[in-house]
């Protein structure tokens, strides 16, 4: 997604994202309210797409894709490890892709990798979804 929408909108997949880069001066605060909401609306056709690939039962089934806490995770320890899932990715994001000094070619596959192994290390407490839109869609 980075190397194919990234010249048009930067990539914003993720309102996370978006207010971390506006809240460093990186991104207009003007422009937030569109992303966001472009964002939101993203993630709801993603669980409409899951429905239409998979059929009515990806929603009984499948919950539409839905992530969710596993029986030995907590509220407050899911969100904290949401919460540094997102601060990891704002991290490489920053230094990948933001950062004039530090920024590469190799962005994308540098900020893919990173939410791949996310994803890896905590699908099993939070289902690791990082992203507000991602949340909210199904």
């Amino acid at each position: 997604m980075i190397y194919s929408v990234g010249p048009i909108s930067g990539a914003h997949i993720n309102p996370a994202v978006t207010l971390g880069l506006a809240a460093v001066g990186r991104f207009p605060w003007r422009e937030v309210p569109w992303y966001v909401v472009a964002q939101f609306a993203g993630g709801v056709l993603g669980a409409l797409g899951i429905v239409l690939v998979l059929g009515p039962a990806a929603a009984t089934v499948g919950n539409l894709g839905a992530t969710s806490l596993a029986p030995a995770t907590g509220c407050l320890q899911g969100t904290a490890i949401e919460a540094l899932e997102a601060c990891v990715l704002m991290w490489i994001i920053m230094g990948a892709a933001v950062e004039a000094e530090t920024s590469s070619p190799l962005a994308g596959l540098i900020i893919g990798l990173t939410v791949g192994g996310i994803i890896v290390m905590t699908a099993g407490p939070t289902g690791s979804s990082f992203n507000p839109a991602r949340t909210f869609g199904p």
